[in-house]
């Protein structure tokens, strides 16, 4: 999930990755999917939350950019420096996640 440097809802996504070779990259792609879209609306101050706190410390840091998947989360954070002003990676807990993705799956099949 994006949200902008007020708090405000931005982006968020879900969906299915074919051909990724482990739980680290399918992550990351994950994480690299939702600023992608955020400069379209105009915004250069984000803050990037996750639930998944290895790709979020990937991020933050150069000590795994010589890992096989070390292009990709340079590739992210360059993206991530050329389009925006600020750019923040906030980890939270993954019950909360799992809480909030309950309740609109429940909202998507009418049982709210």
């Amino acid at each position: 999930m994006a949200k902008g440097s007020n708090g405000e809802f931005l982006e968020a996504g879900a969906g299915n990755l074919t051909r990724v070779s482990g739980a680290l990259p399918a992550e990351t792609l994950v994480v690299q999917m939702n600023p992608e879209q955020v400069p379209q609306l105009g915004k250069s101050r984000i803050i990037l939350e996750t639930d998944t706190a290895t790709p979020g410390t990937t991020l933050t840091s150069t000590e795994n950019d010589r890992s096989p998947n070390g292009c990709l989360f340079k590739q992210i954070r360059e993206f991530m420096f050329s389009n925006f002003v600020y750019c923040t990676i906030s980890i939270f807990s993954r019950l909360c996640s799992n809480m909030v993705a309950h309740s609109l799956s429940l909202a998507a099949h009418g049982a709210l």
